[in-house]
Order: C-alpha cells, then sequence, then structure tokens
C-alpha cells in the first residue's frame, strides 16, 4: 500500500498492489485456433512451408516448422494483434459511426460504414471467444453463446493454481523470492535428469508366440496412410509437443504439410540417425588416457543405455545392428585412435557372460529381439497399445 504524490489536489490518493508481479521471461510459442479465421493466415502457412530447405528429412520438417513459427508470429503482431484491443476498437469504432449518423441518418457513406462495422464487430466477439475457450482448456463447452466470462473464471483459476508463489527447501526453509524459487527448481531438476539410474535390460520369459499374420503386420514398412489415420486421430486442441504446434494444425494443412511430415517419420524407423549419435558420444570421450578396461565399461555403461531406449522405442535393422557392433568393437579395441588395430578375440567370444569367458557385453540382436518381444507381448496382452 502507497500514497502516492497529491499533486494540487488536497488530498493523496491510495495505490494498492495486492500481489507483486513475477516476471516470466520470454513466453514460448502457441498456437491459436482464432488465427483461421483471418483471410491473410492460409496464406502465410503455406507460402513460409513451401520455402526450399535442403538436408534430411527430419531436418527439412524442423527447419519448416521453425521457420512457420517465425512467420506466424511475425504475423500475428502486424494483422493480427491482442483480440481484447481489436475487439475494443471495434466496439468503438461501431458507436462512433453510429452517434454521427444519429446526426446524418441519410448520409449513405455512413450507413455503408455502419454495416461493415456490424458485420465485423461480431466476429471479433467470436475470436475473443475462442481465444479465451482455448486459453482456459474448458473444450468440452460448446462455442456459439457469450461464455466469456465463465472463460475468464476459468483462466484466473488456472494461473492461480499453476503460479509458484513458495517453495519449501531440503533443510526447510520456505523460498519466497522468484528468483530464489527459479534457482531452486533448476537445482533440483537438474540432480534429478543427471543422477545415474544404471541400465536395466529385459529379461522375457517364455510366452505364447502371436500368429505370423500379426508378425508380419508388426514388421511392416510405415505407410503414409497409417500416419494419417494416427495425425486425424490425435485431439486437435489437445496439448501440443515442444515445437507448439497441436495437431490441428498439422490436421488443418495436411495437404500442404503431409509431404514433409510423412517422409521425416518414415525417415525416423530406417535411417542411420542413431549411428550418427552414438559416433558423436563415442567420438565425444576423451579415451586417450583410458585402458581397454576403462573402454569397456563406457561401452556398458553408456552405449548400452543408449541402445536400450532406442530398441524399445523401434526395431533396429539388422544392418544398423551390424553397424553398430563395428563401432564398438574398433572402440574397445583402438579407442579413437586413427590407426588401425587388431581385433584378437571375436566378437562373439566377447558379448559371452564373464562366467563363459566373455566380458559381458549383450550382443546388440539379443537386446533388439528382447525389446521387440517385450512389446509383442504387450500388444499380445492388450490391443489397445497398438
Amino acid at each position: 500500500m502507497n500514497y502516492l504524490a497529491p499533486g494540487i489536489s488536497d488530498h493523496s490518493s491510495l495505490k494498492v498492489t495486492l500481489d507483486h508481479i513475477i516476471p516470466t521471461g520470454p513466453r514460448p510459442f502457441k498456437y491459436f485456433e482464432m488465427w483461421e479465421t483471418h483471410p491473410s493466415f492460409k496464406d502465410t502457412v503455406e507460402a513460409t512451408w513451401g520455402l526450399e530447405v535442403r538436408g534430411s528429412p527430419m531436418y527439412r520438417l524442423v527447419q519448416k516448422l521453425s521457420a512457420t513459427k517465425s512467420a506466424l508470429k511475425q504475423w500475428n503482431k502486424e494483422c493480427f494483434g491482442p483480440v481484447q484491443n481489436l475487439l475494443h476498437r471495434s466496439k468503438q469504432e461501431l458507436a462512433d459511426i453510429q452517434s454521427i449518423l444519429h446526426n446524418s441518418p441519410n448520409d449513405e457513406t455512413l450507413m455503408s460504414l455502419e454495416r461493415s462495422s456490424r458485420d465485423s464487430y461480431p466476429q471479433h466477439l467470436s475470436q475473443e471467444e475462442t481465444f479465451l475457450r482455448q486459453k482456459s482448456r474448458q473444450m468440452w463447452l460448446s462455442s456459439g453463446d457469450s461464455n466469456s466470462k465463465f472463460f475468464y473464471d476459468s483462466i484466473k483459476s488456472r494461473s492461480a493454481i499453476n503460479t509458484i508463489s513458495r517453495l519449501r527447501s531440503p533443510d526447510g526453509s520456505m523460498l519466497t523470492a522468484p528468483e530464489e524459487i527459479k534457482e531452486h527448481i533448476v537445482h533440483f531438476y537438474s540432480e534429478l535428469l543427471n543422477r545415474d539410474s544404471g541400465s536395466c535390460i529385459p529379461q522375457i520369459q517364455a510366452y505364447g508366440t502371436l500368429s505370423e499374420v500379426d508378425n508380419l503386420r508388426l514388421l511392416s514398412p510405415v505407410v503414409a496412410e497409417e500416419i494419417r489415420k494416427a495425425v486425424f486421430s490425435l485431439k486437435p486442441l489437445s496439448s501440443p509437443g515442444p515445437d507448439g504446434f497441436p495437431a490441428r494444425f498439422f490436421q488443418l494443412f495436411w495437404p500442404t504439410v503431409q509431404y514433409d511430415l510423412v517422409e521425416a517419420i518414415q525417415s525416423f524407423f530406417y535411417s542411420g540417425n542413431i549411428l550418427r549419435q552414438i559416433r558423436k558420444k563415442l567420438a565425444s570421450w576423451t579415451v586417450h588416457s583410458l585402458s581397454r578396461a576403462g573402454r569397456l565399461e563406457l561401452i556398458k555403461s553408456v552405449v548400452s543405455s543408449f541402445h536400450i531406449f532406442w530398441s524399445s522405442a523401434v526395431r533396429i535393422p539388422r544392418r544398423t545392428q551390424k553397424d553398430i557392433e563395428k563401432m564398438l568393437r574398433d572402440f574397445l579395441w583402438q579407442g579413437n585412435s586413427p590407426d588401425r588395430k587388431a581385433h584378437h578375440v571375436n566378437w562373439d567370444i566377447i558379448c559371452k557372460p564373464l562366467e563363459e569367458g566373455g566380458l559381458g557385453i549383450k550382443a546388440i540382436k539379443d537386446w533388439t529381439n528382447g525389446a521387440v518381444g517385450v512389446r509383442l507381448w504387450d500388444i499380445a496382452q492388450n490391443k489397445l497399445s497398438l
């Protein structure tokens, strides 16, 4: 509570601050359904997406999404702007025209302006309602009525729930300063995500096998129609991914984006991206001073966990499996040295357990078969998992 300077008045104004304004930083990109009502929206997206980008399918998709995001941000500032301001200007413009028309009821120019303003004002009302409905996340309430007050109340309620005004630290003290809260959150998740959780290799018990038809279906290539059905099965305005685009964007612009999207998804299953990532991981290690035993432990602890993730997500082709094994063999015997060194022991023997004379490295094919077996069993038990 502050008393303001009285100036030339004989009393002072009283300023009451109910809460401190917490800096939120730059806001992430968000796709708004109300944009679709603007006549230039579709042209902006299609023109940006049509720009030529060279590179892998996944790189082209990411670059086009990024360019579209930047273009829509600029377009929103220049052509759309805050919907509340548009509504206020539209309402004020209609009131001003009607006020002048009241004194000149036969002026055809004013009558034409009033008709135009009366047509645009409901459109801006609808845009505001669409904006507030999406922001409040109340998708169950159908549009058509003026639900602005309900949406505003929902937004305020969500804002209050999402606001972190205080946190209790591990030592029991209460943190209330925004900078302290931010630093504590960053520190907490940095420790959590950097914690070594070890590697868990799935063990498969003997269960009944799937039919040959089911196997062929699961191993068949991912086709464009399958991807299209998956995209259109998503809720249009459900939570978007890191790129900020919900499923509605891809559904609305499917004729424009389908080629790049389908090619990127198919390349995910069949390209050698995993090879590049493993090679980059191996090259990043400072292995010149490591013994062969040290390189063995690095292979087990890092590359093994890396491969477990990928093999549980997709079926790695045999060619890729062989390439991974070659990289691991070379790394074990020669590290990152450019000089080629002899491999004194067969790789199949190295992949045997320690008690059988091997080094305990799990064979790539065993990992892949185990991960696929787990997935097939899940599907056999719960067909909804498809």
